[in-house]
């Protein structure tokens, strides 16, 4: 991938998380995925976000127990 290119991707996943932010929303669940990676990892970078990186696509409650644990941690 050419710098250009990588540049925009970067751009691009910040502006996604930003807007993301900015609506209220603050858990970020993800399956491993090759094509959004740099928004994955944009998202894991922010303090506004509880991320949550799963590689079963069948553990729903799994998504509820990391919505608690990160609310409860930045509330302290």
């Amino acid at each position: 991938m050419n710098a250009a290119i990588a540049n925009g991707s970067d751009k691009a996943a910040q502006r996604i998380a930003d807007v993301t932010a900015e609506c209220g929303i603050s858990l970020v669940a993800s399956l491993p995925d090759g094509w959004i990676t740099r928004l994955i990892t944009q998202f894991a970078g922010m303090r506004a976000f509880a991320t949550w990186r799963s590689i079963a696509r069948n553990r729903r409650s799994g998504f509820a127990r990391a919505h608690s644990s990160a609310a409860s941690a930045r509330s302290r």
